[in-house]
């Protein structure tokens, strides 16, 4: 029997990425079920759904614990944003200064 998926949108960035690495690996999955919350696949296939592709943090988060099948399937590039005419905020700076310095480290970069 063909394994079902549960997948972030179609047409958004982080499913063209969870796409490309699937099809890496010649496979096309069957998806049942869409959902921008991670938090929601995470939960169907504790429940047995089905499979999915998610951050570590969040398979990683909570009960029953999840097993990774394989190898890291992606990565995203985020940015730190603010609204234009707005003032840098030293306190945001130190934090996204800190968030890019840990995925730095994470990858095993300088």
């Amino acid at each position: 029997m063909e394994a079902e998926w549960m997948l972030y949108p179609s047409g958004s960035h982080t499913r063209a990425v969870i796409d490309a690495a699937l099809a890496a690996r010649r496979i096309v999955p069957r998806v049942t079920l869409e959902s921008t919350n991670p938090q929601v696949l995470r939960q169907l296939v504790a429940l047995g759904f089905g499979w999915s592709v998610l951050p570590e943090q969040v398979a990683g988060d909570g009960q029953p614990a999840l097993v990774p099948s394989g190898d890291v399937l992606g990565e995203r590039t985020l940015l730190g944003v603010r609204r234009s005419g707005t003032p840098p905020d030293a306190r945001a700076e130190a934090f996204l200064a800190l968030a890019v310095a840990a995925g730095t480290a994470a990858r095993g970069g300088a």
